[in-house]
């Protein structure tokens, strides 16, 4: 469904990050005849999404001029199976969380209902039964191969990008490819009567017209007509610290609940990013400054996500300008990416067609909430008991949440959405490794022998154990990686 009648002649972008600069790319891309300026204000330090940009599996836009494996060749990404959390929950577990497709089987039945009904003495954890959770765990990694069949083929990756080395790149294709640049912070907006933008006028008088707007100026949401409704599902830390160390690369990020709220360690190819969030009523600062133990500590607001119609008029937002989320599990640019490619598939001519505008509205909402409930049932299903933090935080599920808990409490089903950002294999794996052991098992699983089954889980667990151990250690396969393409 394209609208190509009027098109776009001129596109403005506002903001100063990665977000920013790969909406006017993959607009240049789409639009070689428009002419796309960026605007660039000044950097807000809680807009996480471009801080902490991280991709889902398959989610790197590649028509910015880059593709995954130079970005992880040049130092700019690391590869990221997932996340391990670390005394997380009510039982104050450690697992992890991997994305991947479920392992198939040479039976009737799917693997995590089979493992329920008949293995899970023998194989406590349902992740050792994932190839990409094992190697998140182990910190070992190497690309799928095309010639065989291998149980990497059940492994999926993101991307976790360094926003300094990516915002550089970015830059640097954008100004080869045409597209303008102002700088200042935009002090004042002009609408028409029908509430499209007409002008924005920055600082210094600098004036900009556009046809199109996006709005990339994280949470200050600069463009922004109305200040939205609060977003469900929001963890409760208000203030984050943020540090920097000397670590080696892995596959996983590491997440860590700790008394004061959470602590969240993010590896980058030659550093780690280090992240404690806490709500201030609970802890001042020097109590957190004490616990994160670095020195040199940027200190910040957190400023809780709201929810905006994403293409509002002719001004689309993006990042927290848009559809913010929670920031635990960083998948706020990977939401901003989603968005974006939606609107490109739909692509607005200058009037925009009110039945188009509403249906991109609805699917950007769709997975703007499907996205924000994975990242809420992070820390809201079966939470952690103890802790100031912990203890003293009101927990309200969204009621997508809440539905798809107690249908997978109740028979290990998950309810059907139409936008699947995240597959059923996440959704299982997450609601596993956070403790939710459904009451009644599958009839079909439950009719399989178990003289069958047990043998071959357990098969499996040892099948993946050994090619974890065979492979290289991460930090290894980056080096490689790097001195291939020199």
């Amino acid at each position: 469904m394209n609208n190509r009648q009027t098109p776009l002649e001129s596109v403005a972008v506002v903001g100063a990050g990665p977000i920013a600069h790969i909406a006017a790319l993959r607009l240049a891309n789409a639009l070689p005849m428009a002419r796309i300026v960026i605007v660039r204000t000044s950097n807000d330090p809680a807009a996480l999404a471009d801080r902490f940009p991280s991709t889902l599996p398959g989610g790197w836009p590649t028509d910015v001029g880059c593709d995954e494996a130079e970005l992880v060749s040049r130092g700019i990404a690391t590869h990221r199976l997932g996340i391990r959390f670390v005394d997380w929950g009510e039982d104050e577990r450690e697992w992890t969380f991997a994305h991947g497709a479920d392992v198939i089987l040479p039976m009737t039945g799917a693997l995590p209902l089979l493992w329920l009904a008949h293995a899970r003495d023998i194989i406590p954890r349902y992740e050792d039964l994932r190839p990409a959770a094992v190697l998140a765990a182990t910190g070992r990694y190497i690309e799928v191969p095309d010639d065989r069949p291998s149980l990497l083929t059940y492994v999926d990756c993101g991307l976790r990008l360094d926003s300094v080395e990516l915002l550089a790149m970015l830059d640097h294709r954008a100004r080869a490819v045409g597209i303008g640049f102002c700088d200042g912070d935009v002090v004042a907006t002009e609408r028409l009567s029908d509430g499209n933008l007409s002008l924005l006028r920055l600082a210094d008088g600098t004036t900009v017209c556009a046809d199109l707007f996006v709005d990339a100026t994280g949470p200050r949401a600069l463009l922004a007509a109305t200040a939205g409704e609060a977003a469900p599902g929001w963890c409760g830390c208000d203030r984050m610290l943020i540090a920097e160390r000397r670590g080696n690369p892995s596959p996983a990020d590491t997440l860590r609940a700790i008394e004061l709220g959470w602590l969240g360690v993010r590896p980058l190819s030659e550093r780690h990013v280090v992240r404690l969030a806490y709500a201030s009523a609970m802890a001042d600062e020097g109590h957190a400054r004490r616990w994160l133990a670095i020195p040199k500590a940027e200190a910040i607001n957190l400023v809780q996500p709201r929810r905006r119609p994403a293409l509002a008029a002719n001004a689309l937002a993006l990042g927290e300008a848009g559809s913010a989320i929670d920031p635990i599990g960083d998948f706020g640019f990977a939401l901003a990416v989603r968005q974006l490619a939606l609107f490109l598939q739909l692509l607005p001519a200058r009037n925009i067609d009110p039945l188009l505008a509403h249906e991109f509205n609805r699917r950007a909402g769709l997975a703007a909430e499907r996205i924000g409930t994975f990242v809420a049932s992070l820390h809201s299903i079966r939470p952690r008991r103890h802790g100031s933090f912990w203890s003293r935080r009101h927990v309200r599920l969204p009621a997508q949440l809440s539905a798809a808990a107690a249908a997978f409490a109740e028979r290990g089903l998950l309810p059907q959405h139409d936008d699947q950002s995240l597959s059923d294999a996440d959704w299982r794996a997450a609601l596993l490794g956070l403790g939710v052991v459904p009451r009644q098992r599958d009839a079909v699983a439950r009719s399989a022998d178990p003289v069958l089954v047990r043998p071959l889980l357990a098969d499996l667990a040892k099948a993946i154990a050994t090619l974890a151990a065979a492979l290289p250690a991460y930090p290894d396969h980056l080096a490689h990686l790097k001195d291939s393409a020199r």
